[in-house]
């Protein structure tokens, strides 16, 4: 009879821990590593450019585990510049190790932090454990290499339902 107890309270116990991992409201501190090769750049007047690219990446929680650690990210981007006036715009999935994914529409100005960009992430959904959050968090990245690498912080303050 204790051997049952003992197993049933371990099952529940394994069931409750593999299915809480997130709190209804929080914040996610996360950063990412990419590669960003540019895909397309027009200049189409003098002190103009336009351009579009596609950013992957692995990104991790900054507590070492948690949500988003050790997961894949990609990101879709157009940018704008006419004369200094510098933005951009794009999507971005970001996943846990379970396959698990938030996605987000961000925007930002790509001239801030020496050209690494700066903006706001807004969260557009998500799926299995994320599925319905909503929230937002800034979003700074720093370049570290000569060929599209970048370094980013970010942020999510984030609800579920």
């Amino acid at each position: 009879m204790n051997k049952a107890i003992g197993i049933f309270i371990a099952s529940l116990f394994s069931a409750s821990f593999g299915t809480a991992v997130l709190a209804d409201s929080g914040t996610i501190n996360y950063h990412t590593g990419w590669a960003c090769p540019n895909n397309f750049v027009a200049q189409p007047a003098e002190g103009a450019m336009i351009g579009t690219g596609t950013c992957r990446g692995t990104t991790y929680n900054d507590n070492g585990s948690g949500p988003l650690h050790m997961g894949a990210a990609q990101c879709h981007y157009s940018f704008y510049v006419n004369n200094g006036d510098a933005r951009n715009k794009g999507y971005c999935f970001w996943s846990d190790a379970d396959g698990d994914r938030i996605f987000t529409d961000f925007d930002g100005d790509p001239s801030a932090n020496n050209g690494g960009g700066e903006g706001v992430n807004v969260i557009a959904g998500g799926t299995g454990k994320y599925e319905g959050i909503s929230g937002s968090g800034p979003w700074k990245c720093t370049w570290v290499g000569t060929d599209g690498e970048l370094h980013c912080n970010q942020t999510f303050n984030y609800e579920l339902p």
